[in-house]
C-alpha cells in the first residue's frame, strides 16, 4: 500500500498519521516531504519500508521498532535527535541538513554495516560525539557515513586517533 500525502491534509503544520490501526499495518510506501510537517508518529506501522519524509519543519520523528524500514530520507527539516538504533534492516537513511546533537543512536543500530549508507551532513555535532562517529566509521567504512567534518571544526584537519584520516565529503 502506498500512501501519499500534500499540504491540503495538513493542520498548522502538523501532521500525526492519522490512518489509525486499519491502515498502519499494511501501510509499505509513505511520502509526506516536502510539506510543512512538525510531529510525524509511525510507531505500529510494522511493514513500512519507504519513508520520505524530507523538506519539512519536523522537530519530532517517532519511528518505534519498524524493523521493515529499508529506505528513510529525513534531510532537510528541524530534527535534534532521532532514535534510529532499532531500524536493523535499513540500508539508506539520509538525515542532512537537520539539528541532530548526536548520532549515538546510528551507534548502537547492530544492523548497519559497509553496505548501508548513512548521511549527517550539516547537523549540529561536535566534538563529544566522537566516540560515536568513530564506531560508525570503523563498522560501516568511511565511504558510507557521510559527516562534515569541515562545518563542525572550522576547517581543521582531523584525524582520529589509531584510524584512518576520514575525508572531507562532497557527496549528498
Amino acid at each position: 500500500m502506498v500512501f501519499l500525502v500534500n499540504s491540503t491534509i495538513l493542520f498548522r503544520g502538523i501532521f500525526i498519521v492519522f490512518l489509525g490501526n486499519t491502515m498502519a499495518p499494511a501501510l509499505e510506501y509513505l511520502h509526506c516531504g516536502g510539506n510543512r510537517i512538525e510531529v510525524l508518529d509511525l510507531r505500529g506501522f510494522s511493514r513500512l519500508r519507504i519513508l520520505e519524509c524530507g523538506d519539512n519543519a519536523l522537530m519530532e520523528l517517532r519511528l518505534g521498532d519498524n524493523t521493515a524500514l529499508e529506505y528513510l530520507d529525513a534531510s532537510r527539516n528541524q530534527l535534534r535527535e532521532v532514535d534510529v538504533s532499532s531500524l536493523i534492516n535499513a540500508a539508506w537513511m539520509d538525515f542532512s541538513n537537520n539539528r541532530l546533537e548526536s548520532v549515538a543512536s546510528f551507534a548502537l543500530n547492530p544492523g548497519l554495516d559497509r553496505h548501508d549508507y548513512v548521511n549527517v551532513k550539516y547537523n549540529h555535532l561536535d566534538c563529544g560525539d566522537w566516540p560515536d562517529i568513530r564506531a560508525l566509521v570503523e563498522r560501516m567504512g568511511e565511504e558510507e557515513i557521510i559527516l562534515d567534518y569541515d562545518l563542525v571544526f572550522h576547517h581543521v584537519s582531523v584525524i582520529l586517533p589509531n584510524t584512518r584520516r576520514i575525508p572531507i565529503t562532497a557527496r549528498r
